[in-house]
């Protein structure tokens, strides 16, 4: 994910928080759940896919933005 501010400038320091819908967490999870924006506004996060299949609703949210993701787990 990416946070950007003002002008669509990088927001460097912003905690971002990954949290995963009830059923997604059958099928999925994501580390770490909470990453810190770098200087390029950056923050990363790795999905893992469990031995269930289905899918997953993972939703990112940084101070006022956020962004939601349906990941599809199939065998």
């Amino acid at each position: 994910m990416t946070v950007t501010g003002e002008d669509g400038c990088p927001v460097e320091g912003e905690m971002v928080t990954a949290m995963v819908n009830a059923s997604g967490k059958k099928c999925i999870s994501v580390f770490p759940t909470n990453q810190e924006t770098d200087e390029n506004g950056h923050a990363v996060f790795t999905i893992s896919a469990k031995k269930k299949t289905g899918e997953a609703i993972v939703t990112f949210q940084a101070a006022d933005q956020s962004k939601s993701i349906v990941v599809t787990v199939v065998k």
